[in-house]
C-alpha cells in the first residue's frame, strides 16, 4: 500500500496535479495521510537513521503477511526488533495452485498479440471474454484509519481480508449490514446472478455503499455519467434488476 501511494504521489508530481502541492517545508498539503513508514529488514538501515532522530517514539510493528490484527506489537527501543537487521532467510513452500487462460491456447502467428491467449495474470485475464461475463465478483476491503490529537487521520493499512467477527452487539449489527448490503449489490433479490443483468445499481440497492468510482461507466459514457454514479443517481441503462414492477427488490440475508 505505502509503495503504491508513493508511486501515486510521484505520477501526480509529474503530471503537474494540484494534489501533489507541497507547503513551505516540503511536505504534501494533501496527500500527508500516511505515517512514515519502512519495510523490514530491507528498510533497516533507514528505520534506525529515522528511529534515533526520535528516540522517545513509539512504533507499531505489523507483519506484512498477516491481517486481522495477528502479528503486531509495538516497540520503543531498537533491542526489541534487533533479529530484523540480521540477514533474512529464504525459504520455498511446497504446494501452489495453477492459474489458466480464459482463451483456449493456439501458437498460430496470429495470436501473438493476443494476451488472453499466452498470459494468464490475473491483472490481464480479469478483462478477458469470460471474466468480463461474471458481473458479480468483488472485493471487501477494510482500512485501518488512526485518528491523532489533533483530529487529523492516517491512513495505516488497507486490508484484503478484513476480520467479520463481532465482539459486541454494535459490532455484530453494523457487520451484519455490510454484508447484507454486499449481497444486495452482488446477488440482487437473492436470486442466482445474470450476466445480463444492470452491472450499475440504482441507489435503493446500495444500502449504506456509496459509489466512489465506477471504471467502466467513466470509460464508456464520459465525465458527466460518472459524475452521476459518484453521488448515486441512476444511470438509466438497461432498465432495473426487478422484473414484475422494474423497481429494485432488497432481500434480507441471514
Amino acid at each position: 500500500m505505502v509503495k503504491n501511494i508513493k508511486r501515486y504521489r510521484k505520477e501526480l508530481e509529474k503530471e503537474g496535479s494540484p494534489l501533489a502541492e507541497k507547503d513551505e517545508n516540503g511536505k504534501y498539503i494533501y496527500l500527508d495521510f500516511v505515517p512514515v513508514t519502512f519495510m523490514l529488514p530491507a528498510d533497516y538501515n533507514l528505520f534506525v537513521e529515522e528511529f534515533r532522530k526520535n528516540p522517545s517514539s513509539t512504533w507499531i510493528m505489523k507483519p506484512c503477511g498477516k491481517a486481522q490484527g495477528k502479528g503486531i506489537f509495538l516497540i520503543n527501543k531498537l533491542s526489541q526488533i534487533k533479529k530484523w537487521s540480521r540477514d533474512s532467510k529464504t525459504s520455498s513452500y511446497k504446494l501452489g495452485f495453477c492459474r489458466f487462460c480464459t482463451v483456449k491456447y493456439t501458437p498460430s502467428t496470429s495470436e501473438l498479440d493476443n494476451m488472453f491467449v499466452h498470459l494468464t495474470n490475473v491483472a490481464i485475464q480479469k478483462h478477458g471474454p469470460v471474466m468480463n461475463n461474471d458481473k458479480h465478483c468483488f472485493e471487501c476491503y477494510g482500512y485501518d484509519i488512526i485518528i491523532d490529537d489533533k483530529l487529523k487521520p492516517w491512513l495505516i493499512e488497507v486490508n484484503a481480508s478484513p476480520s467479520l467477527t463481532s465482539s459486541t452487539a454494535n459490532d455484530r449489527i453494523l457487520k451484519y449490514n455490510l454484508i447484507n448490503d454486499t449481497l444486495n449489490i452482488a446477488v440482487p433479490n437473492g436470486e442466482i446472478p445474470d450476466c445480463k443483468w444492470n452491472k450499475s445499481p440504482p441507489k435503493e440497492v446500495l444500502g449504506n455503499y456509496e459509489v466512489l468510482y465506477d471504471e467502466e461507466m467513466a470509460q464508456s459514457d464520459g465525465p458527466d455519467r460518472d459524475l452521476r454514479s459518484r453521488s448515486g443517481q441512476s444511470t438509466g441503462t438497461k432498465g432495473n434488476r426487478g422484473r414484475d414492477s422494474g423497481k429494485p427488490v432488497l432481500t434480507t440475508w441471514k
